[in-house]
């Protein structure tokens, strides 16, 4: 009932930064029942917290939860590699600036 009642509260949500509802604006339905918390629909809690699973469930709506996987720490060789590596580029552009062909700068070091 609420929901229904308070229909222009959510037509709200998918508008973009011009008012104007977008088909582009997408709204994460797990999250749906705290975007309508912050745009001013009363809700209890725990309807909050389930609508959007509900709506999942009932609403013939499709989620995609994808997760996100942390890259592991550069090892102190990848750092000294790539220390080493911009230390050469940087080599190359002063060469490059200064006309001087970089393997001849590398035979006379």
């Amino acid at each position: 009932m609420d929901l229904r009642d308070n229909m222009h509260t959510i037509k709200r949500i998918f508008t973009d930064e011009y008012g104007e509802q977008s088909f582009k604006k997408c709204v994460n339905i797990q999250e749906f029942g705290k975007r309508l918390t912050e745009k001013g629909l009363n809700l209890e809690p725990r309807v909050a917290d389930n609508i959007g699973p509900v709506m999942i469930c009932f609403g013939d709506l499709e989620c995609d939860i994808k997760a996100t996987y942390r890259l592991p720490d550069e090892t102190e060789e990848e750092k000294r590699a790539a220390a080493l590596k911009k230390i050469k580029e940087e080599e190359e552009k002063k060469a490059a600036l200064e006309g001087i062909d970089p393997a001849k700068a590398k035979a006379k070091k």
